[in-house]
């Protein structure tokens, strides 16, 4: 049993986790399949999909991590997956985990076998056809479905964080299957709206000593990336943003620009543009530039300090803090603000110029250096005997300190685990142990949500989970669960921080 279920453990952390490239068993082959519940279509229906697999060469199946893309200004998902009865009558498949996302157009389901009912010959397909699941989409709006299980090199751009198209165990829980993938293309009336994916960077602008009006200065039209590759300019709103604008006063300021609405195209994801603009010192004033373009001025546009593990070492004298600006936080428009303050504050950095990578995750020791920085909580004098932390290591400080006041004690076998992945449990009961230490009060603003996973959350975490969500600090996952033991990235690391913050 316990072999049993070391199997069904990796097979699992293989699916939901893994970016690793795998070996592909020659034998194992199959070929993933959409299928509609009608033929034709309109505005105002229910359609049931079902995801198979046919051509299934080794006729046993173990596991399947499948992503389905469609398009979110036709279709919007209105039911979560549903293993097929095939599968649920067997006794040994469970749902590992699954993801809706309607703004992007993403569905995400994953199936294992359940570790008590693990068969180590694998599922009996002897029809070499088998039925994944079924989902439900209503019909919203005119245009192409664009339904897929796409591979990577055709899969939506916007999909950086999780690997394109399906991983399935056919044959092998340990070695995924060669695939193949079919795209469903179906016009709903006419061509319909497009969907804008990107919002393409615009350079940072410098304008002289005493400049007072800027908005006219500001590019009146952005160019976009759409959900069929082609670029288009759209005009642009710009309002003021973490700091109110003056030309008279040197320095670095951001504006935040909105895209403005056009006929045909939709903005799903609510992408935004930042611009930086910096006046420049009073002694530039002579200048006869009126505003110096970034292609004539890379040279001279100061870098954002280096950071490889996005935290910068403790200990380390630094100037203020300047207004950072990152070019990839357009994928969480619901952090991308609290980043950038929290990096003008000097609490996070980016892991390049211009790259905070939000949806990379998050060391232990990356994430108590945060904290403690973020808290005014670094204690120089502070030690701790971890065996696994030394002096010579640049979060000693981080961890020693956090030790002494309470925000960890590490594992029970005198470990802290600086290099582990968080989790967003280890994550939530850390910060909440923080805002004890640093004094703040968090308010009860909102209904407690009893999460759908909460029997999976550790005992430790659930009063910090709990009194953290009802204070608006911390949510869950967006469908009804938490997901305790996911990993952390690093935006939900910086928003939790951020939303302390306004406490103090």
């Amino acid at each position: 049993m316990m072999k049993r279920k070391a199997i069904s453990l990796f097979l699992a952390i293989v699916l939901v986790f893994s970016m690793t490239v795998c070996v592909f068993a020659a034998e194992d082959t199959g070929k993933v399949v959409i299928t509609l519940d009608q033929e034709s279509i309109s505005v105002g229906d229910n359609i049931s999909v079902q995801v198979s697999v046919k051509n299934i060469s080794s006729k046993k199946f173990y596991a399947s991590d499948v992503e389905i893309y469609y398009n979110p200004t036709v279709l919007q998902c209105v039911q979560k997956p549903e293993m097929s009865q095939i599968l649920a009558d067997s006794g040994i498949m469970k749902k590992v985990y699954d993801k809706i996302d309607n703004n992007k157009g993403l569905v995400r389901y994953t199936i294992g076998m359940d570790p008590e009912q693990y068969l180590e010959e694998g599922f009996e397909v002897a029809s070499g056809e088998l039925s994944l699941f079924t989902i439900s989409f209503e019909v919203i709006g005119q245009g192409d479905i664009n339904l897929q299980v796409a591979e990577k090199e055709t899969a939506p751009a916007y999909e950086e964080t999780f690997p394109a198209g399906a991983k399935i165990f056919l044959g092998s829980a340990v070695e995924l299957a060669d695939l193949n993938y079919e795209k469903v293309s179906y016009i709903v009336g006419e061509k319909g709206d497009a969907l804008i994916t990107e919002i393409l960077p615009i350079d940072p602008i410098t304008v002289p000593f005493g400049t007072e009006e800027i908005v006219s200065l500001l590019p009146s039209t952005v160019s976009a990336r759409l959900d069929d590759g082609t670029v288009k300019e759209f005009g642009m709103t710009w309002t003021g943003y973490m700091s109110s604008y003056d030309g008279n006063t040197p320095g670095k300021y951001l504006f935040r620009g909105t895209l403005q609405n056009v006929e045909g195209y939709q903005n799903n994801q609510g992408l935004f543009s930042l611009l930086e603009v910096t006046v420049s010192a009073e002694e530039d004033k002579a200048d006869d530039t009126v505003v110096q373009k970034p292609d004539d001025t890379k040279d001279d546009v100061p870098q954002e300090p280096e950071a490889s593990d996005g935290t910068q070492e403790p200990g380390t004298e630094q100037p203020q803090a300047p207004v950072i600006t990152f070019n990839d936080l357009d994928s969480v428009p619901w952090a991308a603000e609290k980043i950038v303050a929290l990096a003008a504050d000097g609490v996070v950095s980016g892991i390049a110029e211009g790259v905070f990578s939000p949806n990379g995750e998050v060391t232990r020791a990356q994430f108590v250096a945060m904290l403690t920085r973020a808290f005014g909580l670094l204690d120089e004098e502070a030690t701790c005997d971890f065996s696994d932390v030394s002096e010579e290591q640049w979060y000693y400080t981080a961890v020693a300190s956090a030790k002494k006041c309470g925000i960890t004690a590490g594992y029970d076998d005198n470990t802290f685990r600086p290099d582990a992945l968080i989790t967003r449990q280890e994550m939530a009961a850390m910060a909440y142990r923080t805002a004890g230490i640093a004094g703040l009060t968090i308010p009860e603003t909102a209904e407690k949500i009893a999460f759908i996973d909460e029997a999976d959350i550790a005992d430790y975490a659930k009063d910090a989970i709990s009194a953290m969500q009802m204070g608006g600090v911390i949510n869950g996952m967006g469908d009804g669960q938490f997901g305790p033991k996911e990993n952390a990235t690093r935006a939900q690391a910086a928003v939790i921080i951020y939303q302390l913050y306004q406490f103090k």
